[in-house]
């Protein structure tokens, strides 16, 4: 038989950034990532190691609002190929995340984690109420069970591609409901 890659956990280096600075540049990362995603889940299968530097690329839409803009001529190519890759749906709910979906920079995570470390936090359930694509969720430690939940159903599927151990819900965050006292941290 054919050798298949084992979902295996990506881990950023809080060292590096991810994602690449400028609009166009994060514009043209987030396509790929969203190309890559479609190859996955078209294949049926997870990402090599390769595939997760693609896929860590994502920094989501906060950075590059102008894209869903219809008057702004100057990113008319880049939304038409946005509008292609996403479905309707997709397109909307990534629309709406231009105000709030912002990319967190792996040093300040792992900045956060040893922090909360530092406070006693060594193993339990996590909440991460608006993961992205996971970034807190590849750097936590081990002792911690993280639940994401993400309104983005691209950024879920993306973190939960990253970080297969984890659970990512790919819901609004009003919807979302566990019993009180489930969670350790958020």
């Amino acid at each position: 038989g054919v050798d298949r890659p084992v979902a295996v956990s990506f881990r950023p280096d809080p060292a590096t950034l991810l994602a690449p600075s400028g609009d166009r540049a994060r514009l043209q990362a987030n396509l790929a990532a969203i190309r890559m995603l479609r190859t996955l889940e078209a294949e049926e299968r997870p990402a090599t190691a390769d595939e997760q530097v693609v896929l860590a690329g994502w920094s989501s839409w906060g950075a590059v609002p102008a894209v869903f803009d219809d008057r702004d001529s100057t990113w008319a190519d880049e939304r038409a190929v946005l509008k292609e890759l996403l479905s309707e749906t997709e397109y909307t709910r990534a629309r709406r995340t231009v105000l709030n979906a912002h990319y967190t920079d792996p040093g300040y995570v792992a900045a956060i984690w040893q922090a909360l470390e530092g406070l006693g936090f060594t193993s339990g359930r996590v909440l991460e109420p608006g993961c992205g694509c996971g970034t807190f969720l590849g750097l936590a430690p081990d002792g911690a069970r993280m639940v994401g939940v993400e309104l983005d159903s691209t950024s879920a599927r993306i973190a939960q591609a990253l970080y297969p151990q984890h659970q990512v819900r790919a819901e609004s965050f009003a919807d979302t409901r566990f019993a009180g006292g489930w969670f350790d941290a958020a």
